[in-house]
């Protein structure tokens, strides 16, 4: 399951290009899938100067990432005439330092385990406290 907010980018581009798919900033990619028409062209997902998947024939699968870019933009370069159909997810935040934000489904099973927890705890000692003589 993807983060809450995750941002995901999709698109088709031709011929030999340069993309942006994000600009300058810190990101975490979480996810990137290609496909490709022919085997004619080469397609890289680059995190500044730092490729992260490199498609070299047909079709790139999908890939779980967790790669942190920081400060750096992330584009693909493609080479060839063959069209490239690309699919990326990424988080606008370092996935590292933590703060992931929980869906509210998430956040109210963390809540009945802890009064579960309390509950149990609460009862062993009021019933189970030993008995002075």
């Amino acid at each position: 399951m993807l983060p809450n907010d995750t941002v995901t980018v999709v698109g088709e581009i031709t011929g030999n290009t340069t993309h942006l798919l994000v600009a300058t900033s810190t990101y975490t990619v979480i996810n990137i899938r290609g496909q490709q028409s022919g085997t004619a062209s080469q397609s890289n997902i680059n995190c500044g100067t730092t490729s992260i998947a490199i498609n070299y024939g047909k079709d790139y699968s999908e890939q779980n990432l967790n790669y942190t870019c920081k400060n750096k933009a992330l584009y693909i370069v493609k080479t060839g005439n063959d069209k490239h159909f690309y699919s990326v997810s990424y988080v606008q935040r370092d996935r590292h330092k933590g703060g992931e934000i929980l869906s509210f489904q998430e956040a109210m099973v963390v809540y009945c385990i802890i009064i579960a927890l309390l509950s149990i705890m609460m009862w062993k000692f009021i019933f189970h406290a030993p008995k002075k003589i």
